[in-house]
């Protein structure tokens, strides 16, 4: 009696928890819904950037000597995709739930837009207005430099509106986390 009980038990935890790996198991799925899952599944993919810079620097003649530094700066960078194709973070975080996320990452990137235009044109504005001084010439052997010294000013103020990005990561740990939820969610689902 006692072994059948015990046998029963076993029985019962062992299908139990077979139960339970079925419903959180992509494994359990059916062909299709095993496509359509892989489809809309979220993942991130993390790319490692480094920077690089060096120099040298001279003492001069009298010193006699001269010293050589480096430094590198190694950057990750994370990717939101959906299934096999790439999504905007603004995707990303919609598809997750995270509205707020969202609505600051659209934010950013749009003043990043605004920014690359603005510095874009005024660096063209600049490059405009250094060519016209060799199309308004008086005297063939002089140049406009007034026109040169104030479209080399405006092509100058391009630079920090083309350097100017504003960032609003999260970790890339808190980015796996938002989808893996989104992926048991789904994964419930069916």
């Amino acid at each position: 009696m006692i072994r059948k009980t015990v046998f029963l038990l076993l029985l019962i935890c062992f299908v139990g928890s077979m139960g339970l790996y079925a419903a959180d198991s992509v494994d359990a799925l059916s062909y299709e819904q095993r496509q359509a899952y892989f489809r809309d599944a979220l993942s991130i993919q993390t790319v490692d950037r480094t920077e690089i810079s060096g120099g040298i620097y001279d003492y001069g003649y009298w010193c006699g000597y001269a010293s050589t530094w480096a430094e590198s700066n190694t950057t990750t960078d994370w990717y939101p995709y959906e299934g096999a194709f790439q999504i905007s973070k603004v995707d990303f975080y919609e598809l997750t739930g995270q509205y707020d996320l969202a609505a600051a990452e659209a934010k950013a990137e749009k003043f990043n837009n605004s920014m690359a235009i603005a510095g874009w044109s005024v660096l063209g504005a600049g490059l405009l207005t250094m060519l016209s001084s060799l199309f308004f010439i008086d005297d063939p052997n002089a140049t406009d430099w007034w026109l040169l010294g104030i479209g080399s000013v405006i092509s100058c103020v391009s630079v920090p509106l083309l350097c100017i990005q504003v960032s609003n990561d999260v970790s890339i740990s808190f980015a796996v986390g938002l989808a893996d939820n989104y992926n048991k969610r789904l994964l419930e689902s069916f």
